[in-house]
């Protein structure tokens, strides 16, 4: 039997989530993605940082609920060079001011518990984004499994559902997972999906979905 975590997620100063595929200016993802969410979870349980076995033992998803605005700071940046190992280089980096999120987790019963206590009382101080990012947790509740069809979803929506929703909503392409060889994540790969975004996602047709309270949300 598998329960549903769900908490939200407070910035109270701001955050970040940097686009890999930027290079002088680092634009941030509108929503922290899975494997930001998934550090997050192992940072509260206490987890080595390179430690990606519980990866495979969890379903995350995540609402945007408050946007924020969106700022850019300049930043001074370490720049590898052999030849100068002080050189620094300026960039460009966006960040969203004030944001609220709200996380949702699948996993097996007793695991679940487990990812709820640590959110309320985490072994290493928790962040969000970057290391000096705070973020303050609340609301952490779990839902025992149950489905029903829904036509209005709280969270992330995966494109290749084939369900649109029909109010305005942006899509993004979210890193999701790393690729593993030989039981470490390996450089060369980071698995990617597709979803719509929205703080509330009215649907074209009806699709199976979690409960969580009086949310709705797919994985």
């Amino acid at each position: 039997m598998k329960s549903l975590v769900t908490a939200r997620l407070n910035v109270p100063f701001w955050c970040s989530f940097r686009m890999p595929y930027t290079i002088n200016v680092n634009f941030s993802y509108p929503v922290p993605p899975p494997t930001t969410l998934f550090g997050l979870v192992g940072c509260a349980l206490g987890i080595p940082a390179d430690h990606y076995d519980l990866m495979s033992q969890l379903q995350i998803n995540v609402g945007l609920e408050a946007e924020g605005d969106i700022i850019e700071t300049y930043s001074r940046i370490i720049k590898r060079d052999s030849r100068n190992p002080d050189r620094r280089t300026l960039l460009i980096r966006q960040k969203l001011l004030q944001p609220q999120f709200r996380m949702y987790l699948l996993a097996e019963d007793r695991l679940a518990q487990q990812i709820a206590a640590a959110l309320i009382n985490p072994v290493y101080p928790l962040s969000l984004g970057e290391s000096d990012d705070l973020v303050e947790i609340d609301q952490v509740e779990m839902h025992a499994e149950s489905k029903e069809q829904a036509t209005v979803l709280h969270g992330a929506l995966p494109v290749e559902t084939g369900v649109k929703p029909t109010n305005e909503s942006q899509t993004v392409y979210l890193p999701i997972g790393f690729k593993m060889a030989k039981g470490k994540r390996s450089w060369t790969g980071v698995e990617y999906r597709t979803f719509y975004l929205a703080p509330k996602l009215e649907l074209d047709q009806p699709l199976e979905a979690w409960v969580a309270g009086n949310r709705r949300v797919v994985f």
